[in-house]
C-alpha cells in the first residue's frame, strides 16, 4: 500500500515538471543597429500594449527578453530615430535571435519632440540645416589625405619618499638662484612625459587607413602615452555614432546628425566675417554626461552650410585613459 501511494506521488510529480517545462519562458535576444549597421546603444524595447515587459539594449545594441510562448508586437525606440514595431512568435526554441534596424527621425519631425530649450533657437536651427545635407559633405565618402599633428602628455606624481630624498639631498648645500631655477626646470621635465607626432594619414573609404610619419619627438617614456596613432580610432563627426574602442567606454553620439539634434545643446556664440564668407560659431554640450563628455565648438559657413572647423574635448568620465582628450579638424573648402 505504502509502495503505491509512492508510484503515484512520484507520477504526479513528473507530470507537474513536464507541466512547468511547456510554460517556460524563452530567450528573445539580437542586435539594435542604425542605417549604417552601426549599433545603437541603450535603445529601448518593449511589448506593445503591455508596460511591464520592457527591457534596453546595452552599450553594444544587444537586448535580451525572456517571453512565452506566443505572438508579440515589439516596439523599438531611441532617442534621434524613428519608432518600429517588429511581429515575432515566441515557440518552444529556447533561443529566438531578431536583429533589428532603426533609421534616423527625418530633420522637419525633430519639432515634435518636446526640448527643454527656448522655441526659437539659431545654434540648434544651423546645425540642421548642416544635419540636412550631411550625406553630401560628408569627407569619409571619398578618398582624402589630410595632415596630423598628435600630442599626448602624461604628468608623472611621485611619491613622498621620492621627494624626501631629493630635499635630504639638497641640505647643507648652497646654490646659486640662476643653478636652482635650472633644476626646477629639470625637475618639471623629468615629472612629465610627452610625445609629438606630425602623421600624413590618407584615407579609402570604408575604412583603409594608412599612414606616413613625417615627425617624432619623445621627452620621457612613451609605454603609458596611448593614442599615439589614428589607425584604430576614426573621428568621422558624420555618423551617427562614433566608435572609439580604444579610448571611450560607449560610442559617441556625434553633434553633425539628427540623433545629435536631440543629445546635445545649441548655442550661437559668435559670427564674424572670414574671407568674404560669414562663420557661426556654435557651442556644444552634451545634454547627458553620463554617456559623453563632448563639449565644445563647431564652426559652420553660412548659406552653404558647411563645416569649417570642430574643436571639440572630452574629460575623465568615460575616457579610458586619459583624464583630457582635445580634437580639432579643419576642413579645406573649395573657391
Amino acid at each position: 500500500m505504502k509502495r503505491m501511494r509512492f508510484l503515484r506521488f512520484g507520477l504526479l510529480f513528473l507530470l507537474l515538471l513536464i507541466g512547468l517545462g511547456g510554460n517556460a519562458q524563452r530567450l528573445l535576444t539580437g542586435v539594435i543597429t542604425d542605417e549604417t549597421n552601426s549599433p545603437i546603444p541603450f535603445a529601448r524595447v518593449y511589448v506593445k500594449n503591455d508596460a511591464d515587459l520592457r527591457v534596453q539594449a546595452d552599450v553594444n545594441g544587444v537586448y535580451e527578453m525572456r517571453l512565452f510562448e506566443g505572438e508579440y508586437f515589439l516596439v523599438i525606440s531611441s532617442m534621434g530615430y524613428q519608432d518600429r514595431e517588429s511581429y515575432i512568435v515566441i515557440n518552444s526554441v529556447d533561443t529566438t535571435r531578431r536583429d533589428i534596424q532603426l533609421f534616423p527621425a527625418k530633420v522637419q519631425e525633430l519639432e515634435a519632440f518636446e526640448l527643454v530649450t527656448k522655441r526659437t533657437n539659431p545654434g540648434r536651427d544651423i546645425m540642421m540645416k548642416v544635419v540636412e545635407k550631411r550625406d553630401q559633405i560628408n569627407p569619409w565618402n571619398l578618398p582624402h589625405t589630410v595632415d596630423v599633428y598628435i600630442k599626448a602628455s602624461e604628468k608623472i606624481t611621485r611619491t613622498g619618499k621620492e621627494k624626501d630624498k631629493d630635499k635630504d639631498e639638497e641640505v647643507g648645500q648652497i646654490e646659486d638662484p640662476f643653478e636652482a631655477e635650472k633644476k626646477k626646470i629639470m625637475a618639471a621635465a623629468n615629472d612629465m612625459n610627452l610625445l609629438e607626432v606630425q602623421i600624413q594619414r590618407n584615407f579609402s573609404p570604408p575604412a583603409k587607413v594608412k599612414e606616413f610619419r613625417n615627425a617624432y619627438t619623445l621627452r620621457g617614456n612613451d609605454k603609458q602615452l596611448y593614442y599615439t596613432t589614428t589607425v584604430k580610432s576614426n573621428f568621422n563627426f558624420f555618423q551617427n555614432l562614433i566608435h572609439l574602442n580604444d579610448l571611450h567606454q560607449s560610442p559617441v553620439s556625434s553633434p553633425i546628425s539628427t540623433p545629435g539634434i536631440l543629445s546635445y545643446k545649441y548655442k550661437l556664440e559668435a559670427q564674424y566675417m572670414e574671407e568674404g564668407r560669414k562663420i557661426h560659431k556654435i557651442k556644444i554640450i552634451a545634454r547627458n554626461t553620463a554617456t559623453t563628455t563632448l563639449t565644445g565648438y563647431i564652426y559652420v559657413i553660412d548659406s552653404v552650410w558647411l563645416i569649417q572647423k570642430l574643436d571639440l574635448t572630452m574629460e575623465k568620465g568615460n575616457l579610458l585613459k586619459y583624464d583630457y582628450f582635445r580634437i580639432e579638424q579643419t576642413f579645406s573648402q573649395p573657391g
